[in-house]
C-alpha cells in the first residue's frame, strides 16, 4: 500500500480491468477510494466525449461474469456501494461452456501429443475471424481426440446465469459488450440481445483487440472501447482506445 499512497492522486482518471487473473484485491480497491471517486465507466467516457478532464475519477470493470467474481468481488462492490461495469459475452452467459479460445487452450494442455502438429496461436486467430468454424473444430476434437476435461477445471471460471446478472442493483452496475468476433452481423445481434436481456442501453465495449472495431461499434450505438493497453485516462484520451490500470503494474508503468 505504500507505493499506492505515493503514486496515486487526482491528476488523472484510472480504469481497473478485473478478471480471473487480475491481481486487484478488496484492500487495494479501498485504498484507491482514498484518492479517487468511483463512478461508472460511462461517466468517464461522457467527460471525454465533452473534451473534459475526468480527473480524480476511477472505474471498476469486470471482464465477464465469472462465478468466482460473483462469489467474491461482486458482493464486496455492492456492499461498499462501489459502481462497476460488467462486460458480457452473450454467447457464453448462462451456458456450461467456456469461450472457444479458452477451450482451445484446455484441449492443447490436455492432449499435447495429439495436437502437437497444430498451432494454438493460429487456431485462436481463426476463432476471432471465424467463430463458427472453431465451434465445429472443437466439436470434432471432442469426437476424435477426447472429451473436454471439465472435471479438472475450476467451476468458478464458468459464467453465471442471466438471472444472477439482472439481480445486481442497477444503481451500481451497467453493462457493456465484450467484443470477440469481428463480424458486424454477429456484433449487431449481440448488442440487441444484450440490451433485451438486461433492459439497459449498451454504449461501451471491451476487446483485447482494437483494429477496425471502432467503425463497427459506432454504427451500433456504442461510443467507446476499453482495451488492455496500459495507462491512465486524461482529457486527451481517445474514447475508442481506453487504457486500463492495474494495482499489480510496476511502479514505472503507473501514473
Amino acid at each position: 500500500m505504500r507505493i499506492l499512497r505515493r503514486i496515486l492522486g487526482p491528476s488523472n482518471a484510472i480504469i481497473l480491468s478485473i478478471d480471473q487473473t487480475s491481481e486487484a484485491t478488496e484492500d487495494q480497491i479501498l485504498e484507491i477510494r482514498k484518492y479517487y471517486h468511483f463512478v461508472k465507466l460511462t461517466e468517464i467516457v461522457n467527460q471525454l466525449v465533452k473534451r473534459k478532464n475526468p480527473l480524480g475519477w476511477a472505474a471498476v470493470t469486470l471482464q465477464n461474469p465469472r462465478k468466482n467474481l460473483f462469489l467474491s468481488l461482486g458482493p464486496f462492490l455492492v456492499g461498499e456501494r462501489i459502481p462497476f461495469t460488467l462486460f458480457l459475452r452473450p454467447d457464453c452467459v448462462g451456458l456450461n461452456r467456456l469461450p472457444p479460445e479458452e477451450e482451445l487452450k484446455i484441449f492443447f494442455q490436455a492432449y499435447p501429443e495429439k495436437l502437437k502438429e497444430m498451432s494454438l496461436d493460429t487456431l485462436i486467430e481463426e476463432a476471432w475471424h471465424k467463430p463458427s468454424a472453431i465451434d465445429s473444430y472443437l466439436l470434432d476434437c471432442r469426437k476424435s481426440i477426447g472429451p473436454l476435461p471439465i472435471a479438472t477445471l475450476d467451476p468458478g471460471q464458468f459464467f453465471v446465469t442471466w438471472g444472477k446478472i439482472v439481480e445486481i442493483p442497477p444503481t451500481l452496475s451497467e453493462f457493456g459488450l465484450c467484443v470477440f468476433t469481428g463480424s458486424k452481423v454477429t456484433l449487431k445481434e449481440s448488442v440487441e440481445f444484450l440490451q433485451r436481456q438486461t433492459g439497459q442501453l449498451v454504449t461501451v465495449g471491451f476487446s483485447r483487440r482494437t483494429e477496425e472495431l471502432a467503425p463497427l461499434l459506432m454504427g451500433l450505438g456504442l461510443n467507446s472501447l476499453l482495451t488492455l493497453e496500459a495507462g491512465v485516462v486524461t482529457e486527451d484520451t481517445d474514447p475508442w482506445r481506453m487504457p486500463v490500470w492495474s494495482p499489480g503494474e510496476k511502479e514505472s508503468q503507473t501514473p
